[in-house]
């Protein structure tokens, strides 16, 4: 039974009625790509672009999702959104799970997750007004309010996101990046997600206005009690933005947990070397990153072997386990890494 917001009631009700302490559950992604071929008779090559991934979001948390260029972060945050479907593995948005939706149920549920592109000038249809941008969504939704409101509950989700209601009705080309990267902010919380993933979205700001735009995310939680999976590189804004952290290798994830506690002693080589890179050390992490794009990826082995300065022969033999520490630090997430060498 259509509840008339397009979400059927029993969805609707599986969605309000849980008691977990976690919004989203990822279990054991993997995602694999197709290389093309380089002519009509060479071997099929693969890709792989993440390898078992698996955390829990807590509620009205926020998550960093970090590492360089190349580690998977915007692969897997597309799956979260169901932009791309994951080769293996399932996501449980509250217990629902998103991966063996489809269509229509795949189109309601979409109204609780919604996301902010990297990049503020493709994100969005030059053709559109600001009013026809945020009007697509709530009208895809069935939740446009009444005529005779509309124009005042649009300018009211402008204000929200630091522009004003005169904006209305001018055209993406009109605004900076960031006014730009506020309209698809304002977009994506036009139908009051419960999930918001943010993929780079100050990566092509400037500082003052990347600055704020993460005031505003950081507002959306406290007072909107969105909870969020913010994926940059920028390390010093993982650390003073989010309360958990997930670190990404090469499409394993290396190390999670509680951001502070990761910052203060991390425990995996590369978490070490790249939360190094904060304290003076950018440049030799980029020239390292760019010979690792050459080289081939061996997993489910460790891709750091290579780079290790504490490998041992197992590295090279056994992929390498998940190990958990600091149980008691928090009942929501406790510290882990996936390596040899014990906590």
């Amino acid at each position: 039974m259509d509840n008339g917001s397009g979400l059927s009631q029993t969805t609707e009700n599986t969605v309000k009625n849980t008691q977990s302490p976690y919004l989203l559950d990822i279990s054991r992604i993997s995602r694999v790509f197709d290389k093309p071929r380089e002519t009509l008779f060479s071997r099929k090559e693969t890709i792989i672009a993440l390898q078992d991934i698996s955390f829990r979001i807590p509620r009205r948390s926020i998550v960093g999702l970090v590492g360089e260029t190349g580690s998977g972060k915007t692969t897997l945050g597309r799956i979260v959104m169901r932009l791309i479907d994951p080769t293996s593995g399932t996501i449980l948005y509250n217990g629902q799970d998103l991966t063996a939706l489809r269509k229509e149920p795949l189109r309601r549920m979409r109204k609780h997750f919604q996301m902010v592109f990297q990049d503020p000038y493709s994100s969005l249809d030059p053709r559109m007004t600001v009013r026809s941008i945020l009007e697509e969504p709530l009208s895809a939704h069935n939740m446009l309010p009444p005529s005779k409101e509309e124009t005042q509950a649009l300018g009211d989700l402008l204000t929200r996101v630091g522009l004003r209601p005169s904006d209305l009705d001018r055209l993406p080309k009109e605004f900076s990046g960031g006014g730009r990267q506020r309209i698809g902010i304002a977009r994506a919380i036009a139908l009051k997600p419960e999930l918001l993933v943010a993929d780079e979205p100050i990566a092509s700001l400037d500082v003052s206005i990347g600055a704020q735009i993460i005031n505003l995310f950081s507002s959306l939680n406290e007072e909107d009690r969105m909870t969020l999976l913010f994926i940059s590189h920028d390390l010093s804004v993982i650390r003073y933005l989010t309360d958990y952290v997930v670190i990404l290798y090469r499409g394993l994830k290396v190390e999670s947990g509680p951001t502070k506690s990761v910052f203060a002693q991390p425990f995996h080589p590369y978490s070490k070397q790249l939360l190094s890179s904060l304290s003076g050390e950018p440049q030799q992490m980029a020239a390292r990153e760019s010979r690792e794009k050459e080289q081939p990826l061996l997993l489910p082995l460790c891709p750091f072997y290579d780079q290790c300065p504490e490998r041992e022969p197992i590295c090279r033999t056994d992929p390498p386990p998940v190990r958990l520490g600091d149980a008691g630090l928090t009942d929501l997430w406790p510290r882990d890494m996936a390596c040899h060498k014990p906590l």
